[in-house]
């Protein structure tokens, strides 16, 4: 299965060029609930298990301190490779080009553990059914930590009785590694948040290249995309005997001629006899 990256003509331009894709922040994505929608599914898992509201809050709460401290740098693609939504949406209303990446060079990602500063593939999951399934293990260990004290504070006493200030201590340290054992649970799982997108996208089928980052401590590029200042980790593509390109389409509006494209693919040193370029079927003008 190849995977299409919907870009503008000067995007495409640049990647080929340079040989280089850019992994930009999801957060400044046109989904206001990027990496936000994991809420809605933990949310409903705890209603689904009767979890108390005070401690759904709490895992609530929790949830949102990582993501306000930690950000996912994504390259997104699609299993589709030439979509009406895509083109208006992704590539310059359709003037611009769905790059064809090889299955071969993007599944080098898909076995790697999904940790803080690797890339590895992701697929995104649209079905609310898929969601929780998806989520459901995960949620067990939570509810198991949470059954052992895990958001329950020690209290220092009653009116007829007081702990001693060292059984008090004794207490709160087990409390708080129960809490921190809840807490690492939720930045394990943290490169998750982004594989889960509002059902409304589902026509997009959308694959990425992502890597997590925690903000002010890892190293990160920027630069300007629709106005605004956006993260972003450049990914060098292989040398082009192996081709990371498999195919070029020209988008319904394009007007560049394939075989300039072909020119140009062989001046950056691809072997273009190797890819396929086309024009887009779709009749969007």
């Amino acid at each position: 299965m190849a995977y299409y990256h919907y870009c503008s003509t000067e995007a495409f331009f640049q990647i080929a060029k340079n040989k280089s894709i850019w992994l930009s922040s999801l957060t400044a994505s046109n989904d206001s609930l990027e990496g936000k929608w994991f809420r809605n599914v933990l949310g409903g898992l705890c209603d689904e298990k009767g979890v108390q509201t005070s401690d759904k809050h709490a895992l609530l709460e929790m949830s949102g301190a990582v993501e306000s401290i930690t950000d996912c740098l994504g390259f997104c693609m699609s299993e589709v490779d030439d979509a009406l939504s895509q083109w208006r949406g992704y590539a310059d209303d359709g003037a611009g080009v769905s790059i064809g990446f090889a299955d071969d060079f993007i599944e080098t990602y898909k076995e790697k553990t999904p940790t803080a500063r690797d890339i590895y593939l992701q697929r995104v999951v649209y079905r609310p059914e898929d969601q929780r399934d998806l989520m459901l293990p995960t949620f067990e260990q939570m509810l198991e930590l949470i059954a052992d004290g895990a958001l329950k504070r020690p209290a220092r006493g009653t009116i007829l009785y007081q702990k001693s200030e060292e059984e008090y201590s004794k207490e709160m340290a087990v409390f708080r590694k129960k809490n921190r054992d809840l807490f690492n649970i939720f930045t394990l799982i943290m490169p998750g948040y982004f594989a889960l997108k509002n059902p409304a996208f589902a026509e997009e089928r959308e694959w990425r290249l992502t890597s997590v980052v925690v903000k002010l401590l890892d190293q990160v590029d920027f630069r300007v995309r629709s106005g605004r200042l956006v993260e972003y980790e450049p990914l060098n593509l292989p040398e082009a005997s192996s081709l990371p390109i498999s195919e070029v389409i020209l988008g319904p509006k394009n007007t560049t001629p394939v075989d300039v494209v072909q020119r140009f693919l062989q001046w950056c040193g691809f072997d273009h006899r190797q890819m396929n370029v086309r024009v887009s079927s779709a009749s969007y003008r």
